[in-house]
């Protein structure tokens, strides 16, 4: 699909966009307005709750085990296992043999508002 096309498509879309906005600027405003009143409401409890489940984050880490309450589960996740792709790219230019074991998934494409200075270009 031509790049032309895209972009026309992209002007659509942000024209939709702007539409649905614009017609529900009301609903956002009471939204907005009980937004603020529930977090004005409910500010100490929110730092209580915040303080607690910081503590048990770290007593379970601290435990190594997913704990069980009555109602809620603390659950264990062990940390996540990460790899220098740029040393280990390199280290496969002299040990070829370790690219069988890379995978290289699927691109993806996120829409986002434009605030660049090279707009429509």
């Amino acid at each position: 699909m031509a790049a032309n096309s895209i972009e026309k498509m992209l002007d659509a879309l942000s024209e939709l966009r702007t539409i649905r906005d614009t017609s529900v600027q009301d609903i956002d405003a009471q939204i907005t307005q009980l937004q603020t009143q529930r977090a004005t409401r409910t500010a100490d409890q929110d730092a209580a709750i915040a303080d607690l489940e910081n503590r048990i984050r770290k007593s379970t880490i601290a435990r190594g085990e997913t704990v069980h309450g009555t109602d809620l589960l603390a659950v264990y996740v062990s940390g996540r296992v990460t790899w220098d792709t740029k040393a280990l790219d390199g280290y496969a230019v002299a040990h070829p043999e370790v690219s069988q074991f890379r995978i290289t998934g699927e691109p993806t494409v996120q829409i986002r508002r434009d605030t660049s200075d090279h707009k429509g270009r």
